[in-house]
């Protein structure tokens, strides 16, 4: 049976191990898994693309050819999502602020980006791995001006 998987259903009957096993054996950049892939992908999409925290859902094929779901986000987001899905790898990353950090910068901050900055960089650091220098003072200054009115 594990060798055989020819669609989803085979797919989710596997234990997460066989999962792991099969995902592990596909040579992805010829394809294998993708209509598998897919599959999960809409399936995500339906369970979590429609809370305003997600901003985007696709799959594709990572860095050194993992099979992801990857899931854009806002920053400040306060949707809980899965490591992984049906067994597909979930990797996030972020194009947006969450509803509450836009108006905690608007309403406390009167749109002062820096001062909001300042006041928020423990959750920034949950999201961007970076030191703080100024130059990531500097790119998040940028990425929430970029992104304030998304």
């Amino acid at each position: 049976m594990i060798d055989n998987i020819k669609n989803f259903k085979d797919w989710v009957s596997l234990s997460p191990r066989e999962q792991e096993r099969v995902y592990n054996s596909w040579n992805k950049y010829a394809g294998e898994g993708e209509s598998i892939v897919r599959e999960a992908c809409d399936l995500f999409k339906k369970k979590y693309g429609e809370s305003d925290d997600v901003l985007d859902v696709n799959c594709g094929i990572y860095h050194g050819g993992d099979w992801i779901i990857d899931v854009v986000m806002r920053v400040g987001y306060h949707i809980t999502i899965p490591e992984r899905f049906h067994g597909i790898i979930v990797k996030k990353s972020y194009g947006g602020l969450s509803s509450a950090l836009k108006e905690k910068l608007s309403r406390t901050y009167n749109n002062s980006i820096e001062k909001f900055i300042d006041s928020e960089m423990e959750e920034f650091s949950k999201c961007f791995t970076f030191t703080h220098s100024s130059y990531a003072k500097e790119w998040l200054i940028k990425f929430v001006k970029d992104y304030k009115d998304k």
